[in-house]
């Protein structure tokens, strides 16, 4: 069972210990997103602990969450400490309960429409996610944020306020939540000391992107598009190899580093002459559309590569059940080709590898007098119509059986019939029971006939036996050839 990056714990000194440190890595995520986005002209647009927030809620059970609602309080009031800018302590009290409230609606909306437990395994999570956690549940801290900014601020205008406050909660959802649900399941894991050679690769991916991503914009490199972009290989790359952990933590780094960048000077629009609020917008606008095309390729390829590796797990157990069957299970080819037959279908026809007679015909295998039946059988199940026979096949080492096959036909997606499925048993033995078990009560039946027709003495004085006319008939026999011997009676009997 998986656990929750911030478990229930017991006792309240556990749960005291994780609300103190998600208060502290809400003050952290705080400080990180002014220093970073906001050093120059205070507006920041990225705001790392709304998608902090939306996280932990989601992996935490709903009884705790009071205790992070508390510690992010705790958070904020820290950094508006530190904040070269500070708010009163009403301000600040209804700015968190905004946050606190659209991080909370967020989480419910998320488990209720989307899972209880999301992983992020599949796009249809991913933009459930977005929606609910995000486009649906940020406009409610957003308009109670810009209304407080307002009342300190008159000439800030109100609808670039909100849109900034909005885009820069989304931007952090988009940023942080994602790593958080992706790395749920390692949080809790034992530490490994020692590097594996996965491990080294993935952090020398990481390392080669923040080091490309960092000369391209010290180096103001492409001149003409966002230096951001030279990363995209590093997230192709990382989608294909490691998937959802490492693409979130290459994401992350990267756009924070191209942010820091940015708010300096640097890259094309850290030089561009544009308002603030249009170079925040062309942020805001660049780095979400970045973000989402790499989370949405890293979630679709890691749901391909479930995918495939199901398809694989699920052939090999259908492969040893197979494999173990003891009846013969084959699959035809529409032109009469063996594709597929178990080992005991091989050991039925006389083959030691499937190699003998794959890709091979199967009606040299069938006697010829069964060869027709067997044809109409093929052609009667690739109309889309099952069917059974009995027929009798002569193997590769001249040895002949007596088989029953069940035949239904194999569909593709489109209902197209693809191929002939066979369930094939050896009837052998039960045809020679059957044979013998005819002879023996035909020899009773003529036994009691003979006994019947009470014609039958046996004269002590000429030694001899004497036959009825009755007899004679019954056993096809000449009266004057004289009665027939022992020997010769008991053949007739049982002729073979």
């Amino acid at each position: 069972m998986k656990q929750p990056a911030f478990p229930p714990g017991r006792g309240v000194l556990s749960i005291v210990l994780q609300a103190t440190a998600f208060g502290l890595a809400y003050f952290a995520s705080a400080k990180l997103s002014r220093d970073i986005t906001g050093a120059q002209d205070y507006i920041l647009n990225c705001w790392l602990p709304s998608g902090l927030f939306l996280g932990a809620l989601l992996l935490t059970e709903r009884r705790h969450w009071l205790w992070l609602v508390l510690a992010g309080g705790l958070g904020d009031l820290a950094y508006n400490y530190f904040s070269p800018f500070s708010w009163t302590l009403k301000f600040l009290l209804l700015a968190h309960l905004g946050n606190s409230a659209s991080a909370l609606m967020g989480a419910w909306l998320v488990r209720r429409w989307v899972a209880e437990r999301p992983t992020l395994g599949s796009v249809r999570e991913f933009f459930g996610l977005l929606v609910f956690g995000g486009l649906l549940s940020i406009p409610l801290s957003a308009t109670i944020g810009t209304l407080l900014v307002k009342g300190q601020t008159p000439q800030v205008d109100w609808l670039l306020a909100w849109c900034f406050w909005y885009c820069s909660d989304l931007l952090g959802v988009l940023l942080v939540t994602p790593v958080l649900l992706a790395w749920r399941d390692a949080i809790w894991r034992p530490a490994q000391w020692h590097l594996t050679a996965r491990q080294a690769e993935a952090a020398g991916l990481w390392l080669g992107a923040i080091v490309t991503l960092g000369l391209s914009y010290y180096y103001q490199w492409p001149k003409l598009i966002f230096p951001l972009f030279v990363v995209i290989p590093y997230i192709i790359w990382a989608s294909f190899r490691f998937g959802l952990r490492s693409v979130s933590v290459i994401l992350l780094s990267s756009v924070l580093l191209a942010e820091w960048f940015i708010d300096r000077g640097y890259g094309v629009i850290g030089r561009s002459n544009l308002s603030v609020a249009a170079t925040n917008v062309e942020i805001v606008v660049g780095f979400g559309s970045f973000s989402l095309l790499g989370l949405i390729l890293a979630i679709m390829l890691g749901e391909q590569r479930r995918t495939a590796s199901a398809l694989l797990e699920s052939e090999a157990r259908l492969r040893a059940i197979i494999d173990h069957e003891p009846e013969c299970v084959k699959l035809v080819a529409p032109d009469g080709q063996l594709l597929e037959m178990n080992p005991a279908g091989l050991r039925m026809i006389g083959a030691d590898t499937l190699a003998e007679v794959q890709n091979r015909s199967v009606y040299p295998l069938i006697a010829e007098e069964h060869r027709a039946a067997f044809r109409a059988l093929h052609h009667q199940v690739l109309q889309g119509e099952s069917g059974e026979l009995e027929f009798d096949v002569i193997g590769l080492k001249g040895t002949r059986r007596s088989l029953e096959t069940h035949a239904t036909p194999l569909r593709d997606a489109a209902g197209a019939v693809t191929a002939v499925l066979g369930l094939t048993r050896d009837i052998t033995a039960r045809r020679q029971a059957d044979a013998a078990l005819r002879k023996s009560e035909a020899g009773l039946a003529m036994a009691q006939r003979i006994i019947r027709l009470g014609s039958w003495e046996f004269l002590p004085a000429t030694g001899q036996w004497t036959w009825s006319d009755e007899l004679f008939r019954l056993f096809q026999l000449d009266p004057a050839q004289g009665v027939p011997t022992r020997a010769h009676i008991l053949a007739m009997l049982h002729p073979d």
